[in-house]
Parts: structure tokens; sequence; C-alpha cells
């Protein structure tokens, strides 16, 4: 008799959002893809046929392959004579998913010994607490539907109810901490495993903070990456900032020396050295080190921490200096980095409905293994993606997409990314006989934010910005298939622009201000705000909703008003960029209806964050 089985892992987005740094982030996907690729080679060696991952002609190789990624549901189709011969083969399975965490951790470890010594791993964490804390960090449901003859379709959907239940239920222990210490950073029910002789420079080998505490998957994530590797969010926030210091040529000498300074600091654990698959990125090559010291005052930080903790080492000091005096020359020539990124987190919409019409009146599973096909194409196409947009992935499983990006790439990166997931998933949903209308499209969420703030916090944003992207409380039709951006400066208020992803105007205006605002400068860099504070002003004066046409032409007016202005001081303002300008911020766009809430200037807004310069020290 054929058996369908599911296994998930959880709690997902509570494991992966307990980050503080871009390490954190990027191995607690990992780990995770590892867990889930772990429960999918068990099934398949006990027998199981995959469904989900897809994984057809070699799974063997497949789930062992460091690319190859996956979600934390594992789908699989098993032949076996009874329901507790599923129940076995699904228990290995979980066994595997134990087992295969206690080897990262170990892996972890080595790592810590490595970089320590053992003796000086030995007095930096406690074993005891490492231990303790290492049981239930990952759940895991399970649940298992015989076919018999009612059919596939049928089995699905007992399936998914019985692991809805599961879900429910909550069997598992709480966690009882009875050790006396510090609480971690991360997660502020556990203990720190860290010992308070942990010094300094161990912390710093480690990529830890002076105050920070951390429990043991905290520290697995922490660790584990030295030497796998990862993209630093600093690296990718400076992207633009280095993209023009080497096309500039006149900078050609000082950019060989500030490629040579940071590899020597780097060597003196002053700043990390990028290592991995991820060094190889085109983009990365050119400077391929955490760029946290291209910011100068990331290094009298640096220098201020080694002062007090008196570790501090006369010829590092002197390097840092000498990176310090070249920035500066270069700073006059090219400004400073932009320090804000982008935090990337997309997931399909209507992916329910494809899945039931996929399994209406199925007697096999070759529908959902078309979908599944589908979704593993382009899981295994967004690094790339990514990559040629200068940006790095962090997790792409099914439908869902995390990855960081630079700002003046964000827009082009979310474009291509829409337009594969909908390709992708076009020809299947036309077989399943969904109108063009109904099929699957992607919803996109990007974070704005500055390299300092900590991950966890950017990770929820990002979920905001991918909530809002999808729409929920809006009407039917104007619901997800858009992209949300979500900037959070260091200081000031939350920004916020939604867009179709089939609102080609919206989008070209959004585009054309970007370029305008960034490397061809044809937009003072002030004047969104200056037009923002305008039109509340106008607002206020003249209530749209008393009376429209006053208020519109009083808006016109004063629009008017400030262009003359920037010309007749002789900034670089065209008539073409004052028609424009004029026409889509108060042309027939404007109506009484939007002119309480005129998306166009909040996208005005956002085409400054997304130009990729830097905003400036006040923001």
């Amino acid at each position: 008799m054929n058996h369908l089985l599911q296994v998930n892992l959880g709690p997902v987005q509570g494991f992966i959002a307990n980050a503080r740094r871009t390490r954190d982030l990027w191995f607690g996907s990992y780990i995770l893809s590892e867990i889930s690729k772990a429960v999918a080679l068990s099934l398949h060696r006990a027998g199981a046929s995959l469904i989900f991952p897809y994984a057809p002609n070699d799974p063997e190789a497949a789930l062992q392959a460091d690319a190859f990624l996956v979600a934390n549901i594992v789908f699989a189709e098993l032949e076996s004579a009874s329901l507790a011969d599923a129940r076995a083969v699904v228990g290995r399975a979980e066994q595997a998913a134990r087992a295969r965490w206690h080897t990262l951790c170990n892996q972890a470890l080595q790592q810590m010994e490595k970089a320590l010594g053992k003796e000086g791993a030995e007095h930096f964490f406690d074993s005891r607490i490492w231990a303790a804390q290492l049981g239930d960090v990952v759940e895991i449901y399970s649940a298992i539907a015989p076919q018999g003859g009612d059919g596939y379709a049928l089995a699905n959907q007992r399936l998914r109810e019985l692991m809805a239940n599961r879900k429910n239920s909550r069997c598992f222990s709480a966690y009882a901490d009875t050790y006396l210490k510090a609480k971690s950073s991360l997660d502020g029910a556990l203990s720190t495993v860290l010992r308070e002789s942990a010094s300094t420079r161990h912390r710093q080998r480690l990529g830890i903070e002076p105050a920070e505490q951390l429990d043991t998957s905290a520290m697995v994530k922490r660790v584990i990456g030295r030497e796998r590797g990862f993209v630093p969010s600093a690296r990718v926030a400076v992207q633009e900032w280095v993209e023009r210091l080497y096309a500039n040529e006149a900078l050609a000498a000082k950019a060989r020396e500030l490629h040579e300074r940071l590899r020597r600091l780097a060597a003196e654990d002053q700043g990390t050295e990028l290592k991995g698959k991820y060094a190889e990125y085109p983009w990365i090559q050119a400077l391929p080190f955490d760029a946290q010291l291209l910011y100068r005052h990331r290094i009298a930080a640096g220098r201020a921490r080694m002062d007090e903790a008196r570790e501090a080492d006369p010829e590092t000091d002197a390097q840092l200096e000498a990176l310090d005096q070249l920035l500066a020359s270069i700073y006059k020539q090219l400004g400073p980095p932009n320090p804000y990124y982008g935090l990337l987190l997309a997931d399909g919409d209507k992916m329910g409905q494809l899945i039931d019409k996929a399994n209406e009146g199925a007697i096999n599973s070759e529908g959902h293994r078309a979908i599944s096909q589908a979704l593993t194409a382009f899981a295994q196409s967004v690094p790339e993606i990514m990559a040629q947009c200068s940006g790095a992935c962090i997790y792409s499983g099914g439908d869902d997409v995390l990855g960081l990006v630079p700002l003046h790439m964000a827009l082009e990166t979310a474009n291509r990314l829409q337009e594969t997931f909908k390709s992708a998933l076009d020809d299947t949903a036309a077989r399943c006989g969904i109108p063009e209308s109904e099929r699957p499209t992607l919803s996109v969420g990007i974070a704005i934010a500055h390299f300092l703030e900590p991950l966890g916090d950017v990770r929820q944003l990002a979920g905001r910005a991918e909530k809002a992207a999808k729409g929920a409380n809006l009407p039917p039709e104007q619901q997800r298939n858009a992209f949300c951006l979500v900037a959070k400066p260091r200081s000031g208020a939350e920004l916020r622009a939604r867009i179709r992803w089939d609102d080609e105007p919206s989008i070209g205006r959004l585009k054309t201000w970007t370029r305008w605002l960034g490397r061809e400068q044809k937009l003072p860099r002030g004047l969104p705000h200056e037009l923002h504070e305008a039109f509340v002003a106008c607002q206020s004066a003249i209530p749209p909703e008393d009376d429209f046409a006053t208020f519109k032409a009083y808006w016109r007016a004063q629009l008017s008003l400030i262009l003359n202005k920037k010309q007749a001081l002789g900034e670089d303002l065209s008539e073409e960029v004052k028609a424009y300008l004029l026409t889509t911020l108060a042309g027939e766009g404007l109506t009484a209806q939007n002119a309480s809430d005129f998306a166009p200037l909040p996208h005005l807004l956002m085409a400054r964050w997304l130009s990729g310069q830097s905003p400036g020290e006040d923001e």
C-alpha cells in the first residue's frame, strides 16, 4: 500500500530571525536546509519517492550537494506493507535530522578549537550548558496518510489535516534553565554558554562583540561559517561606492593600496577576508573583505575598543591609522560609502490555490511533482540571479527567498526574481486550468537598514515589508503581485512604498527618479524631502477634501516656485526634468480620490534611497 509522508521542521522563522549579525542569519538558514536534506536523504534511502524536494535523476548526489537548498517541508510517497513500517521509516528520518544537527554542533566545536586552541576553547565556553541546550533546538513534526483505495487526492487532503493537528498538539517539554548566568543576547530565555573569562581577542576572532552573550544554537550559527564563508551586509552596502572607486582611473593606485591594506589587517584579525564560493563572485573579487573598515567611524571605534581592552598592538594601530588617512583622501573625491543595504524577502502568491487545483481528482502525485520541479528550478536559479545583481542569496527553497541586495540594484533584483518565478510556474498553472490572471506571482519585501542594525530587527522589518507587499488589507484586485520597500533610517520616521508589478507607469517613474538622483545627478538630492514637506504644508493650508481644485492649483504653484528657485540658484535642474516633475507630481495623476495619499511623493523619497549613494550623516 502507498503511504504519503510529510516531515516539517520548525519553528523556521524564529530560528532564522534570532540573529544579530549577518552570519547568524546566513547560517541559521543553512542549518535548517542541512537538517531538511538529512530528512529527505533518509526517506530516499528507505525507498520513498520524493515529491518535494524535487531531485529525480540522482537524489543521493543532489541531497549531498552544498548548493542544493531544501525548504523546511519534505513530502514523499512510500510503498510499504503496513502503517507500522511507514512509521519506522519516518522515525529514522527524524533521527537523521537530529543526528545532522549534532554533527553541525560538533563542527562548530572543531572550528572553535581550531581558532582558539583546545585549551583556549575550554576557557571560552561552558561545555555543560552547551550540552544541555542541544536538545529541542529544532522541532520536528511528521504525519502519515495511507493512500488505500480512496486515491491520491483524498490521501493528500487527509495528510494535510493530520499535519495541522500534529502542529497544534505541541507535544514537547519546556527547557528548564537552572544556570544562574547572563542570558543570551539572541534568546533571553536561555543562559549564555560563554564563560566570564572569555577574552576580548578570542571573542573578536569568533566574531562576538565584547558585551555579547550567546546560547548554544546562536554559537553554532556564529562559528560554523568561519571557513564556509558568507557575505557581510557591510560589503553589500558599499558595493555602489566600490564600483565608482574602480571605475575612476585617477584612483587606481589608491584602490590597489586599499586592497593591500585591508588584506594585511584581515591577517591580524582586523576585519575578515571573504572565503568560500562567495569570494568567487565577480562583484566581490575586486574587494573580497568585510567592508566595515571602509567606514572611518568604524576604524575609530575599533581602535578605542582595543585601548579599553588593553590589547592594542602598535603595529596594528599604525596600519589602522594609515587606512584611515587613505580613506580620507578617497572620500574627498567619492564621498563616504552608503551604510545602508537591502534585505530581500520574497514569497509566492496563490501557491495554495495551485496545489489544491493539482490535487483535484488526482489519481497520482504527478501534478504535485510538476509543481515541485518548477519550484526547485526557480530556487536553484536564485543565487545566480542575485549574484548577477551584485547581491547574495542567503536562502532559496521552494517559493521562499531571502538575500542581501545593494540599494542601487534592489529594484532590478526584485524584478528579475518575480519574472523568473512567474515564468517557472506559468506552464504548470496552465496545465492545471488556472486562468492567467489567477496564476502564481511573487510578492517581494525589501527592508532598507543600516548595516549596524541587529539582523534580527532587520529580518522582522523585511517580514513587514513582505506582508505589506501581499496587501491582505487591500481590495482583492490590489492584493499580491507587488513589491514593497520599507526604509528605516537610524534616526527619523520609517518610509514605505508599495507598487504592483503590473503598475508599469509607477515602476517606470521610480526607475527614472532613481537614475536622476543617482549617477546621472539630474535632481538635487535634497529635493525629494523638500517637495514632500511642501505637499504636506499645502494639504494643511487647503485640505483637498474640502476644495480639491484650489488645493491642486496651489500645490502646482508651490511646486513651480520650488523648481524655479532651484534653477535660479544654479542647481542642476533642466527644463526637461522640471516639466517631468510638474506632470508626474501635479498633473492628471493627482485626483481628488488620491490627494490625501498621493503615491508618487513617497516613491520620489524612496528613489533617493534606491540611488545607492550615501544619504548623509543625518540619516
